[in-house]
């Protein structure tokens, strides 16, 4: 689902923050901070992710990999004068309208507000409104090829506000000052978090939404809601989607099983097809939900063998175009050759590193399906 140029640039964010490493101060889901009027939102507890197995891993073999990884680190540590492998806690982003660009997101951590402002003067941001006692600033963005302003606002140093347009910009600070209405327990957005939730995706109204994305089954959806993690040395993702009807669920469910036997039965790698088996689909009136548990271990030596594949394939790609000449769409669509083709240099350009359910009462779903 698409939430345009503030997704695209938050999710840049969030990923480079979520790979880095351990914290301690847990950050779950506030409601209270998110707009009553919001049809969708997501919630990343960074710290959850961070400590999870599957991350630490990954971090400790990306240090390993490059010895100038504490160094570098060290510099984003002054330039930002916060450390961001330990003061970036949480990222929770809402929006009132489904498929479109538009959405607020809040960064929870411990921030350096005049070293946020310094930064802001190097890109040429403007610093152009107020909103009762906060400056809200603005830089320009591109949105998938189209010019766009994100807005943004230090509240304190615990939170980080930015927003697709001035008026969510400020009604998010209201929403955070409890000047206006949050969420609250009775939202169709609302509902259990599982114990080691790192991931969390909430929409309602569905197929009521004007979606870029013409698939006839999202008008067939009154709900979705996915959390992903890991508690006990088990990674665990949980999703359940609320139809229109239950024959249509009946339909979903025929789906998932026949795409859970037809990887069961061809999919190459063992761990895949244990992956793959894992799965367990149930109907209940319109509503399908999917659960699935796995060893974090499993998980890591999964991500090891993915990883692998991407590294072949990267060598393949270059030299292939060594011999040929650069054929590839990614280089073509740029106008450039294999030096700036993010497959050819692995996302770098040449030169550069050289040197709840919604539709009905729950019925017979224990606690640990609730979410």
């Amino acid at each position: 689902m698409r939430s345009g140029g503030l997704l695209a640039f938050i999710g840049a964010l969030a990923i480079t923050v979520m790979a880095l490493g351990g914290g301690a101060q847990a950050a779950p889901l506030e409601l209270k901070q998110v707009a009553a009027d919001s049809k969708w939102l997501s919630h990343i507890d960074v710290d959850a992710f961070r400590d999870s197995t599957v991350v630490r891993n990954a971090w400790k073999a990306a240090l390993e990999k490059h010895k100038d990884g504490e160094a570098k680190l060290a510099f984003v540590r002054g330039v930002l004068g916060m450390d961001p492998t330990k003061d970036i806690h949480g990222l929770t982003f809402y929006g009132k309208e489904i498929g479109k660009p538009q959405g607020v997101a809040i960064i929870a951590g411990q921030f350096a507000p005049e070293r946020l402002a310094a930064l802001a003067a190097i890109v040429h941001a403007d610093a152009g409104d107020t909103h009762g006692d906060y400056k809200i600033g603005s830089w320009k963005h591109d949105c998938h090829g189209h010019p766009c302003t994100l807005y943004w606002a230090l509240r304190g140093k615990e939170h980080l506000v930015i927003a697709s347009s001035l008026d969510d910009a400020k009604a998010a600070l209201d929403v955070l000052d409890g000047k206006a209405a949050g969420l609250t327990g009775e939202s169709p957005l609302a509902g259990n978090i599982p114990p080691g939730t790192s991931f969390l995706l909430r929409v309602h109204g569905i197929k009521d939404a004007n979606v870029p994305c013409k698939i006839p089954v999202l008008k067939q959806m009154e709900s979705a809601r996915i959390v992903a993690g890991e508690h006990d040395g088990q990674s665990f993702v949980r999703s359940r989607y609320v139809m229109t009807d239950p024959a249509t669920a009946a339909l979903a469910l025929e789906v998932v099983e026949g795409r859970k036997a037809e990887a069961v039965l061809l999919c190459p790698d063992e761990l895949g097809r244990k992956f793959m088996a894992a799965i367990k689909p149930k109907v209940e009136g319109s509503s399908i939900t999917l659960l699935w548990t796995a060893s974090a271990d499993d998980v890591w030596q999964e991500v090891q063998k993915i990883e692998k594949l991407i590294e072949r394939h990267r060598a393949k790609h270059k030299a292939h175009h060594g011999k040929q000449g650069c054929g590839c769409p990614l280089c073509k669509a740029g106008g450039a050759g294999c030096d700036k083709c993010p497959l050819c240099t692995g996302g770098k350009e040449a030169g550069k590193d050289a040197g709840k359910p919604t539709g009905g009462a729950k019925k017979n779903i224990s606690p640990d399906e609730d979410f």
